[in-house]
Formats: structure tokens, C-alpha cells, sequence
């Protein structure tokens, strides 16, 4: 489990709430607001650990800060051989951040859990090119350590 859903999780344990991948663009969603009501301290704790909580009527929307980029590609290190495109990637890591790759980022992570790359190679290289012309490109080796997981599972 990556580190991210296991924050996530550990602080929801005994709630009774549960915990699935965003179809928006956030990375989780939870019912935690219709099972607990006031769930105010629950999204400050998320808020000091680096993951924006949003509600949304009965849910709350999950989504990391960058800062969880590098416990992300910690993990995913252990669990797969960087490709080549990755290791290409790798030499942007001291870069700053834009919006489309940390979009690119919440994606990936969204696919890799769910075993199913489908167009992501493609949208991960658009994004890299992007990135590269703002001069950013910070997150790129994450989202190609997601493709790496989502390849591995394939095979």
C-alpha cells in the first residue's frame, strides 16, 4: 500500500468510513462527513500531514501535497526497477513543480492502484514536454515510477 493511502487510512481506522480512489481530480474520496458528521479535527490532522481535505456535501476529497513525492517514489523504488523513460526523468527531480505534472502525478498514482496504465505513457510524456519548456519538471520521476508499477502488474 503506498504510503499516502496508509496515512490516509490510519487516521480513518475505526471510523467506520471508507476509502476509494477520486473519479475528479483529487486522489480520494471518502464518506467520512456522512458517517461522522463534523469531521473538522479529522481534515486539520490531514492538513498538517500534507493532504488537502475538501468537502463535498456527503464527502471529503483527499488530495497530496507534493511534499509526499518523495516517500511515493521511496516506495515504489522498492517495489519496481525504474524503465528507461523514469531514468530519463530522474535528472528533472531538483526542478520546481507546475500544475500539469503534479495533475499528472495524482493520475498516475490513481492508475498504478488500479493496475490499469491505459493511455498514460502518452499523457506523461505530453506532460514531461511541457514541464520541460516552463523550466519545472520536479514530480516527473514520480509519475514515472507510476507507470513503472502499472507496467510491472501487466507482465
Amino acid at each position: 500500500m503506498n504510503p499516502i493511502r496508509g496515512a490516509i487510512e490510519k487516521a480513518l481506522a475505526g471510523t467506520g468510513a471508507f476509502l476509494r480512489r477520486d473519479r475528479s481530480p483529487g486522489l480520494y474520496v471518502t464518506n467520512l462527513p456522512a458517517k461522522a458528521g463534523d469531521c473538522a479535527a479529522f481534515r486539520r490532522e490531514m492538513e498538517r500531514a500534507g493532504i488537502r481535505a475538501r468537502e463535498t456535501g456527503a464527502l471529503l476529497r483527499l488530495t497530496p501535497e507534493v511534499c509526499w513525492a518523495e516517500a511515493f517514489a521511496a516506495w515504489a523504488e522498492a517495489l519496481t526497477k525504474p524503465g528507461d523513460l523514469t531514468e530519463q526523468l530522474q535528472k528533472t527531480r531538483s526542478r520546481p513543480f507546475c500544475p500539469e505534472e503534479i495533475a499528472c502525478w495524482i493520475e498516475g498514482v490513481k492508475r498504478a492502484e488500479a493496475g490499469d496504465p491505459g493511455d498514460y505513457e502518452r499523457v506523461l510524456r505530453q506532460t514531461a514536454a511541457v514541464a520541460l519548456r516552463k523550466k519545472c519538471g520536479g514530480l516527473l520521476y514520480a509519475c514515472g515510477l507510476c507507470l513503472d508499477l502499472m507496467n510491472q502488474k501487466k507482465t
